[in-house]
């Protein structure tokens, strides 16, 4: 499911993705990997998560409030835990979002934030950090400095996840921020 998501998304294939995605059966997967590396405990993820961005991607508001009420159904009965709680407040970010409640999102992105420290696990900080981004390009302006961020640390995001993935993309499109991070990054990973 998760590389379907990226390499469709990628490709700005959403129109096929939102096929793909509309003939699953299944109301849950496994919350998989994160550049190849396995998220570690946190149970499993909606398939309304995958839904609801690639709603968004092509303007479909109306889809991506249901998926986000599908997103925070499946967060109000996952028992928190102590390695999934911040998990859950990231899909609870992503349902808030997604239902148009933007303000809601970003506190559930900060708890997010907070609940993982990037000097004590930078894998989950990443991810963290990647999807915290995610929401705020769609509803605030602070996603700029969280990309700059993530670009430093290390590991960070690859150059082209941050200038070519749509979820960033297109919110950021005419942000004079981003603009300038994607030169910066596009000229990094220019050959010459």
């Amino acid at each position: 499911m998760l590389e379907s998501f990226d390499l469709l998304r990628y490709e700005g294939r959403e129109r096929e993705l939102l096929d793909l995605l509309k003939n699953e059966r299944r109301a849950v997967v496994s919350a998989g990997t994160f550049n190849r590396l396995p998220l570690c405990c946190v149970g499993t993820r909606p398939v309304a998560e995958y839904r609801g961005w690639a709603a968004l991607l092509v303007g479909d508001k109306a889809t991506a409030a249901q998926e986000g009420k599908q997103m925070l159904a499946f967060v109000a009965q996952a028992p928190p835990t102590r390695w999934n709680d911040w998990y859950l407040k990231l899909l609870e970010a992503g349902g808030r979002l997604m239902t148009g409640r933007h303000g809601e999102a970003a506190a559930a992105v900060g708890h997010g934030l907070a609940a993982i420290e990037h000097a004590n696990n930078l894998i989950h900080w990443r991810y963290t950090a990647a999807i915290a981004a995610r929401v705020f390009a769609w509803g605030n302006e602070r996603a700029v400095d969280l990309l700059e961020a993530i670009d430093r640390a290390r590991p960070g995001l690859r150059p082209a996840e941050i200038t070519r993935d749509p979820i960033y993309r297109i919110p950021l499109d005419a942000v004079p921020g981003y603009v300038a991070l994607w030169a910066a990054l596009d000229r990094e990973m220019t050959i010459e």
